[in-house]
């Protein structure tokens, strides 16, 4: 069961977001972030709780998986650089990628979340059209490419999430 916290949270989200029926989400809290799907959860942990966020990036191309999968452990080096940072996985049940991060419930507000998934959104999308394999990500590996350079800046650019991450 949720804790009041995190349905607080849900409630600030659901306004910022302009989503009407905030109850149904307490306990299956399931978003569309510009045409990217996302679940919350709530972690009842020290202090007021952690949400752990799930990104659906999409299924893995049956071309050159391995090459994807090759990029996908790469980016993950350089998103993986602190604690609470996203990391890239691949969800064995589902067969689809999945970027996952959790967020301490005390160190985040609605627009600071409502950017992070924006930012997550267009990182799925950018990944959707070439899977990181652009000629620009391979000639700069996966640092230099748009996706990750966004994602980065949405968490560097909230001195709330920095302390967290």
């Amino acid at each position: 069961m949720a804790s009041e916290h995190y349905r607080q949270f849900v409630d600030q989200i659901c306004q910022h977001l302009l989503i009407p029926d905030v109850a149904a989400l307490y306990h299956d809290t399931h978003l569309a972030v510009r045409d990217v799907n996302f679940s919350l959860y709530y972690l009842d942990d020290v202090g007021q709780g952690t949400v752990s966020v799930l990104c659906d990036f999409g299924p893995l191309p049956t071309r050159k998986s391995e090459e994807v999968m090759k990029r996908l452990l790469e980016t993950n080096f350089y998103l993986f650089d602190s604690p609470g940072a996203p990391g890239l996985s691949f969800n064995e049940v589902t067969q689809r990628v999945v970027l996952a991060c959790r967020v301490p419930l005390k160190d985040i507000d609605a627009p600071t979340f409502s950017g992070l998934l924006g930012q997550f959104s267009d990182m799925a999308k950018a990944w959707r059209l070439n899977h990181f394999l652009s000629d620009s990500a391979k000639e700069s590996p996966t640092r230099a490419s748009a996706p990750l350079s966004a994602t980065q800046r949405a968490l560097q650019s909230s001195p709330a999430l920095r302390s967290t991450l």
